[in-house]
């Protein structure tokens, strides 16, 4: 089977069933080690305000870079079940929430998917790369950390550092890195 590399965003704003967020961040990791996912890179967490015109707490954010014998559609339905076992409810678009998993580039691949999610009826919408991660500095930063030299719309595109340094001098320091 293919072994594959792939970059999961992380964030979240409450405690939730497991803890705090970063408690919520580790249960997320062992949740997804054990069906499948295999983490080789974590960026620090960054704490950054939220966007959307919503009143809420500061959201942590970061990335992952593992490995996966998954398929990204896989990949993405596993990503959503951990987040409902930990207690995410989908209420409000940019809102506050306990947990958030978003797959950000998946090896080489692109394109747009939607299927069925593992029998639940419900559909899950795929695009890869994540297109909006070019433009969140919340996502840019710790990706950044991890994988400057990644180019998540190929060779004849701008690496992750040189996007993260294109971003409005406000939105970078907005992000203040955790440790």
């Amino acid at each position: 089977m293919i072994n594959e590399a792939a970059f999961v965003a992380f964030g979240a704003n409450l405690p939730g069933p497991a803890g705090s967020p970063l408690d919520t961040f580790r249960a997320a990791a062992a949740l997804l080690a054990r069906r499948g996912v295999h983490f080789t890179e974590a960026s620090s967490v960054y704490a950054s305000d939220p966007w959307g015109g919503i009143r809420q707490p500061v959201f942590l954010n970061g990335v992952w870079e593992i490995r996966t014998v998954l398929s990204p559609h896989r990949l993405m339905v596993t990503l959503l079940d951990v987040e409902r076992q930990l207690g995410r409810r989908r209420r409000v678009r940019w809102g506050p929430r306990v947990i958030d998993l978003d797959l950000l580039a998946f090896g080489a691949r692109s394109g747009s998917w939607q299927s069925g999610a593992a029998g639940r009826g419900a559909m899950v919408d795929l695009e890869l790369p994540h297109p909006r991660m070019g433009d969140r500095a919340f996502v840019l930063l710790p990706l950044a950390e991890i994988a400057p030299m990644f180019k998540p719309w190929g060779d004849e595109h701008c690496t992750v550092s040189q996007m993260a340094e294109k971003l409005p001098i406000r939105e970078r320091f907005t992000i203040r890195r955790q440790g």
